[in-house]
């Protein structure tokens, strides 16, 4: 399972940086860009925010 994860998150990544590409950013751009965002902490576990209706 994680390394389908790592997978999903390669392209991820991959799309990213693909998009900036086109918008005409560098991946330097896209980096110095996701260091200023600020990373959001949950405060609930995962097995709490995950819900069936």
């Amino acid at each position: 399972m994680k390394t389908h994860v790592m997978k999903d998150i390669d392209q991820d990544w991959q799309l990213l940086i693909q998009e900036a590409r086109i918008m005409g950013l560098h991946i330097d751009d896209v980096r110095r860009f996701l260091n200023t965002e600020k990373a959001v902490k949950k405060k609930t576990p995962m097995k709490n925010t995950i819900r069936q209706r």
